[in-house]
Order: C-alpha cells, then sequence, then structure tokens
C-alpha cells in the first residue's frame, strides 16, 4: 500500500494496491468499508471507496508529477512495464485500484 495524498482539510488518505484487486487489504475492505487504520503514531477509523476511474487517473498523474523519482520506482517494484507516458499511468490505474479512506467523524462500535 502507497499512500499517494493526504487530503487534510476532508482528513482523507488516498492509497494505491500496489499489488492490485488481490492484496489482503484491499479486499478486506471490499468486504468491509469501515475499519480502524495506523498512519504513523496516529490511529484513526475511516471509511474506504473505490475511487472511479477518472478520479484514480488525476490522482496518480498528480502524484507521478509530485514524486517522479518514487513512482518509478513503484512502478519498477509492482513489474508494471510503463512507458513513460502519461496514458501508461492511465492504464496503470486499471490494475492497480486507488481508494480512499476518511475519517470517521462517528467512531466504530
Amino acid at each position: 500500500m502507497e499512500v499517494i495524498r493526504y487530503d487534510e482539510a476532508a482528513d482523507t488518505y488516498i492509497v494505491a494496491s500496489g499489488f492490485g484487486e488481490k492484496a489482503d487489504w484491499f479486499l478486506n475492505l471490499q468486504k468491509t468499508p469501515r475499519a480502524k487504520i495506523q498512519v504513523g503514531f496516529r490511529r484513526v477509523e475511516v471509511e474506504s471507496r473505490r475511487l472511479p476511474q477518472e478520479e484514480a487517473e488525476r490522482e496518480v498523474l498528480d502524484y507521478a508529477c509530485r514524486y517522479p523519482i518514487p513512482m518509478r520506482e513503484l512502478i519498477h517494484i509492482i513489474g508494471y512495464q510503463w512507458d513513460g507516458t502519461e496514458e501508461g499511468l492511465r492504464a496503470l490505474t486499471r490494475l492497480v485500484p486507488i481508494v480512499a479512506l476518511q475519517a470517521l467523524s462517528t467512531p466504530l462500535p
């Protein structure tokens, strides 16, 4: 899992499932969208949702612009054959789910 961006105003983490739809954490969130996560020393209860394709593409393109070296390293780690183009990054989002984890104001029971 890679944190692509943290939206402080919405208290939402945007994360990528580098190992696709078969990653355990992704499968668990598909079954139970509410979860407790830990980021650094922060523990928070969240509601998850998979981003629609267009929104996922925007997030990945933005991440690649902000962090080109880590993006290339991540792509290499997951074994994706990227041609260096924007379209190649858009295609990546069809293989790598992008998920929003929004903090809940009402805690889980």
